[in-house]
This record gives structure tokens, C-alpha cells and sequence, in this order.
């Protein structure tokens, strides 16, 4: 009898740690982690998995000897722990190292990278293979509706995972995407972003080449027409360039996109279909229309049929906090997203308009990320915030960026305010729901943005809104 191998994961509790010891675990590991800060729901899953969990970082934690050392990317070179695995003579990766080895090797590996839309397209094109029946491996970088987890280990040749252009690790300082051997990869967009990380966006454009110029010579390459930048990379791509889009030169090629009450309904047509295939997916945006339509051409070159992708995406789930309908009361709808780029900002206040039309949208937006609490994207941001009808924008999460470098809230509030927007100051994350709420009117669309907790200002609004009505 084969012994069975262990694995301990340095930062477990992470969204994408957990989910790498939760398919470890599925794929036959005995799993053990560390991690100083370990709450809901990744230790609610953990504790599910029956996966042990080491408070805080000690080499007393490596005692058991285990056959390799995960170490994530929030791991710091002085990590006491990681130096001992290290020192120790302990075989060690990064998850990205890991997810190469243990899981993507060998199987048809389908990539979704870009600055915007991953997570969505990465989800659509894991469920729609699944619901396929093809049994595809996958993982995705957000919570998907419906879904207990966010991966899944399967018996089938597709592996479908969502590639990040952030660093690998402390001792490897490349975009994890490097690491996912893509026979397939799509590059939805290519701005700046990761202000931590990269310090312009050549830099960015750098990391995007490597995944470029690595891809095989019998790959396939899908790029959004609109990403200009990335198509300058892919001139000298070794592989096959496709173009996805409305445009007449778009290889996959979007036709006749509406909305009706299930989403938006398009036909695609694509190189060697006879006719173009209409799709319906329960999603709204124009970017969405891209989204579906870079999904669609990935399913398609994985040798999934027209007729037969079009069956599953009509099945989507969709992705937790991507224009997530948390609830409705007093006439006013609440919805959660995940933006904090101004494009993204942008394009999920279109498709929400394009969703409930007519309707006044007021927004709360917190800054929380690198870039966002970065003065870098000031000007953006606040021509971003300015296509709402009414704005409370919270002051950076982030504090502790020098005041010379920080995003200014209030000089943004007040250049709304002169432009005659109704803008407000929150200047904490807990004030933002009561202050929309008192500003809420019947048949109004609530919009909450933020890449974090932002103090559970949706359901907040929408107690108070329910609170209303008793």
C-alpha cells in the first residue's frame, strides 16, 4: 500500500492557500497548515476538511516531518517557519509551484488572466465544462454561487484556473500565471494594476510577455480586442493569436447581443463553426457580452461543441460578489461587487444600469486595495464614481501609505460636488451603510463596491432598509 504523503501549507488560510489544501486533500494528501489570522469561512472549511490548523509560525510545526512545504505569498523571507523548512532540507514550493505539479501537469490547461473579468470568466468556463460532463479540474479565484467550494479534482482532461499576475513568493518574484503550463490562455485585459507589486505599467506589460512568450507552439492565445496592449505583445506570440469581440476582424465574434429578463442572449461565431451559435447566461454588462464570449471561444478550442457549450452556460451559477443581488426592501435593491479599479467601477455601474434600467443608483465605494488607495488612479477613480447618481466614497483603507502617496477622498468628493453629483465623505467603513440608508428612496438601486470586508455594508443597508418597512 502506497504510504500516504503530507503536505503543510504556510499561510493556509488564505482564500487561495485554503482552497489548494482543500484539493490536496481530495487528491489523497494528508494536509497540516499554519496561519496568524484564521476566521470564517476558510476555517469554517478547513475545520470541514478535518484539516489542522497551527496558530501563529513556529519550527515546531514542521515536526512531523511532512514530504513538501507549501509556502504562500504572504509569507515573509524572515518567517520563522519558513526559514526552518527552508534551512531544514525540507522539499518546498509556492502554491503556484504546487498546483503545476500536483494538478495541471499533463492535463489541458485552460488559463484566464487579465485585469479585469477573471474570476467571472473562469468560473463560466469551469461550469460550463462541468456542466457539460466533462469532469474538468478547476480553480477559481472567488466563491462561487451554489457552490460549497470554489475548486473541484476531477477524472477529465480539462484543468481551468484563474491566472494572476501577482508574485509567486518571497523566493520567487514572478506572476504566478508563469507556473500554469496553459495549452489554452485568455488575456481579457491588460491595465495597470498592483501598485505593490509593479511599479508602472511596462512593468505589467513585462509580466503579461512572460505568460506570452512561454505559451507552446500548438497553443492558442485569446485576446479581447479592446486589450491593445496585450495584442502589441502577441505580435511574436509563438502560438496561434485569436481576437474575441464585436468587431468584424474578431475571430470569435460577438453578434447581436440584447438583454432580456434571463441575461444577456448573443450568437457567437467562430473559425470551423458553419453558423453562429446563440448563448443565453444570466449575466448583464456589456463586458459581461466579452466575458461570455471569451469563455465561449476557450470551451470551444478544448473541443467542447457549439450547441453543447451554449446547453451549459445556460446554467451558470454565477460568482459570489460579482453584481451579487444580496436582497430587495422598501422598493430598493441591494447589490454587492467586487470592484475597486475605476474600468471596473465603470463597466459594473453599466451593467447594473443595463440590469434594472431607470432606476436611480446610488453607490458606497470603499478604497481597499494597493492601487485604489493610491493617489496613481485619482482623476480615474473620481470620473469613475461620477456616472452614479449618488456617491458616498469612503477614505483609504489603507493607512498606513504615505499622505503624499494616499488617494484623496475628500478633494474627489468635492470635485463631484462641483460637477452638482450628490458626493459624500465616509471617512469610517462602518458609517457607510446607515449614511446610505438614510439617503435611500424607493426604487432606488444600492450598489456596494469594495475588494474586502467593507464592513458588511450591503446587508447592513439592506437590514435597514427592511427595518423600514415593519
Amino acid at each position: 500500500m502506497k504510504e500516504q504523503k503530507c503536505a503543510h501549507l504556510l499561510g493556509i488560510a488564505g482564500m487561495g492557500m485554503g482552497s489548494l489544501a482543500g484539493m490536496l486533500k481530495k487528491a489523497g494528501y494528508k494536509v497540516t497548515g499554519s496561519d496568524e489570522n484564521i476566521y470564517p469561512p476558510m476555517s469554517d472549511q478547513l475545520a470541514a476538511w478535518d484539516i489542522p490548523v497551527f496558530q501563529g509560525y513556529s519550527p515546531e510545526h514542521l515536526a512531523h516531518k511532512p514530504d513538501v512545504v507549501v509556502i504562500g505569498n504572504v509569507i515573509r523571507r524572515t518567517n520563522p517557519e519558513a526559514i526552518a523548512a527552508i534551512e531544514g532540507g525540507f522539499t518546498y514550493y509556492s502554491m503556484p509551484m504546487m498546483l503545476r505539479e500536483t494538478f495541471i501537469r499533463g492535463k489541458n490547461s485552460i488559463v484566464i488572466t487579465g485585469t479585469h473579468g477573471k474570476s467571472t470568466t473562469t468560473a463560466l468556463t469551469a461550469q460550463t465544462i462541468a456542466n457539460a460532463g466533462r469532469d474538468p479540474s478547476y480553480l477559481v479565484g472567488a466563491a462561487m454561487v451554489g457552490h460549497s467550494e470554489n475548486f473541484a479534482v476531477g477524472g477529465g482532461e480539462h484543468f481551468i484556473i484563474e491566472g494572476d499576475e501577482y508574485d509567486t513568493a518571497f523566493f520567487d518574484k514572478v506572476p504566478k500565471f508563469k507556473y500554469y503550463l496553459p495549452n489554452i490562455a485568455v488575456i481579457t485585459s491588460l491595465e495597470f494594476d498592483h501598485a505593490d507589486i509593479y511599479k508602472d505599467i511596462t512593468a505589467v506589460e513585462n509580466a503579461f510577455n512572460i505568460l506570452i512568450s512561454e505559451m507552446p507552439a500548438n497553443g492558442h492565445l485569446l485576446i479581447w480586442e479592446g486589450a491593445t496592449r496585450a495584442r502589441r505583445l502577441a505580435q511574436n506570440a509563438p502560438c496561434k493569436v485569436l481576437i474575441y469581440g464585436e468587431s468584424q476582424e474578431a475571430d470569435y465574434r460577438i453578434l447581436e447581443p440584447k438583454v432580456t429578463e434571463k441575461g444577456l442572449t448573443l450568437s457567437i461565431l467562430g473559425p470551423t463553426m458553419a453558423a453562429p451559435q446563440s448563448v443565453t447566461v444570466p449575466l448583464w454588462g456589456d463586458y459581461n457580452a466579452t466575458n461570455i464570449c471569451a469563455s465561449f471561444a476557450a470551451c470551444h478550442l478544448g473541443g467542447l461543441a457549439p450547441k453543447e457549450i451554449a446547453a451549459a452556460m445556460a446554467k451558470y451559477s454565477g460568482v459570489v460578489r460579482r453584481q451579487e443581488l444580496i436582497g430587495e426592501a422598501a422598493g430598493v435593491t441591494v447589490v454587492d461587487d467586487f470592484a475597486h479599479h475605476p474600468t471596473a467601477i465603470s463597466v459594473t455601474m453599466a451593467g447594473i444600469r443595463q440590469r434594472f434600467p431607470g432606476r436611480r443608483l446610488v453607490i458606497a465605494y470603499e478604497p481597499r486595495s494597493a492601487t485604489s488607495c493610491r493617489k496613481v488612479m485619482q482623476n480615474e477613480l473620481r470620473d469613475a464614481l461620477a456616472g452614479a447618481d449618488e456617491i458616498f466614497l469612503c477614505a483609504p483603507f489603507r493607512s498606513t501609505i504615505p499622505a503624499e502617496e494616499r488617494l484623496d477622498s475628500a478633494q474627489i468628493v468635492k470635485e463631484l460636488t462641483a460637477r452638482g453629483k450628490k458626493a459624500h465623505l465616509v471617512t469610517k467603513d462602518v458609517e457607510a451603510a446607515p449614511m446610505a440608508a438614510a439617503a435611500l428612496k424607493e426604487g432606488d438601486v444600492f450598489l456596494s463596491m469594495s475588494n474586502g470586508h467593507f464592513a458588511d455594508t450591503p446587508r447592513r443597508v439592506l437590514a435597514a432598509m427592511k427595518e423600514r418597512i415593519k
